[in-house]
């Protein structure tokens, strides 16, 4: 899977030469070191990676993250806010609102994972508790960003 996944990667980078490839990477069940021998084998192809929800708390992202800083100077970096990270609670209470803000989520994105482009999903999703964050949050966020979101 690995190695398909490597030349399905390189191959649609040098099919598409005037199109950016985004590889939405997560997980490796039992072989996750092998988001990193992917990353390695595409970053010279001009592949970009990222993709799991943006969310700091979220304790099975925690051995995904750090491949952001492991590449984040030798390839294009993305991170997505999707339908649960509107609805992501923060672990540390000493915060002032009980999820995380669409801001706060940039924030981290940016400075933490080192991403190059945000993906926002504008989608209402019926799963969010009331006092959740959506689109409509984000919307200020997005607009003050346009550089990393897309």
């Amino acid at each position: 899977y690995r190695d398909a996944l490597i030349d399905m990667l390189t191959s649609a980078a040098s099919s598409f030469p005037t199109s950016q490839v985004f590889w939405y990477m997560n997980f490796f069940v039992g072989k996750q070191s092998y988001i990193g021998q992917v990353a390695e084998a595409v970053a010279p192809a001009g592949v970009a990676m990222g993709g799991p929800d943006t969310t700091p708390d979220r304790s099975s992202l925690q051995r995904t993250f750090p491949f952001y800083g492991e590449f984040k100077d030798k390839m294009t970096l993305f991170g997505s806010v999707q339908d649960s990270a509107y609805s992501h609670e923060h672990k540390d209470t000493s915060y002032p609102t009980k999820y995380w803000t669409p801001k706060e989520l940039f924030e981290y994105g940016r400075d933490q994972l080192h991403v190059n482009y945000f993906f926002w999903n504008y989608n209402s999703w019926k799963g969010n508790p009331a006092g959740a964050y959506n689109w409509a949050d984000a919307l200020p966020v997005i607009e003050a960003n346009p550089v990393f979101n897309q």
